[in-house]
C-alpha cells in the first residue's frame, strides 16, 4: 500500500511539472525574445522592421517582405491603429505579450485601404454588468474595436513582397500608418 502511495505521488508530481512547463515556458520565451529583439522600440508607435530583424522575430517572413510593428500598452487608455495600406495581400495581427493572438484581419476582410483598429483593455465581468446599455459613443472612426485580455502586446502588419521596386512604393504608403494612444476627452 505504501508503494502504491509513493508511485501515485511521483506520477502526480511528474504530470504537474510537465503541464507547468508546457503551459508557462513558451509564453516566457516569447516575451524574452520580443524584449531582446525590440529593446529600442518605443511604445505605441509603428516601426518598419528591417529584413534581418523581421526574419529573426518571425521565421515565416523573408527579408524582402514588409513588416510594420507596434508595441502597444493599453494600461493608460485605448490605443488606435490608423492604417494606410497599399493594394495587395496583407495581414494585420494583434498579439498579447504572452504570445496569444487576440485579433487578425487581412485585406479581404477589411476591404479598405484606410481603416482604424482601436485596442482597449477588456472589461471585467463587474464592469460589463454595470455598463449594460451603454454604447461606445467615443469611437467615431470607422473601424474595429479589439478588447484585449492583457495591457501590453504587439500589433504588426505583414505584407509579402518579391518585387523590390513595388516594395519601395508600398513602404512609402505604409509609413503613413499610425499607432498612438487615444487622447482623453
Amino acid at each position: 500500500m505504501r508503494l502504491i502511495f509513493w508511485l501515485f505521488s511521483a506520477a502526480l508530481i511528474a504530470v504537474v511539472t510537465h503541464l507547468s512547463y508546457v503551459l508557462f515556458v513558451p509564453a516566457g520565451n516569447f516575451n524574452d525574445r520580443i524584449d531582446a529583439a525590440l529593446k529600442e522600440q518605443k511604445l505605441n508607435q509603428f516601426t518598419i522592421l528591417d529584413g534581418k530583424l523581421q526574419t529573426k522575430l518571425m521565421p515565416f517572413v523573408s527579408e524582402t517582405d514588409l513588416v510594420i510593428l507596434c508595441k502597444y500598452d493599453v494600461s493608460q487608455g485605448p490605443v488606435r491603429l490608423s492604417m494606410q495600406v497599399p493594394d495587395g495581400y496583407w495581414t494585420l495581427s494583434v498579439y498579447t505579450m504572452h504570445g496569444r493572438q487576440a485579433y487578425a484581419l487581412n485585406d479581404r476582410q477589411a476591404d479598405a485601404r484606410a481603416f482604424n483598429v482601436r485596442l482597449v483593455r477588456a472589461r471585467s465581468l463587474f464592469e460589463q454588468l454595470t455598463s449594460i446599455g451603454e454604447d461606445d459613443a467615443n469611437f467615431e472612426d470607422i473601424g474595429w474595436k479589439v478588447e484585449l485580455p492583457e495591457d501590453k502586446g504587439l500589433a504588426f502588419l505583414w505584407m509579402p513582397h518579391a518585387d523590390k521596386w513595388r516594395r519601395t512604393e508600398d513602404l512609402a504608403e505604409l509609413s503613413n500608418s499610425r499607432c498612438e494612444k487615444i487622447p482623453e476627452e
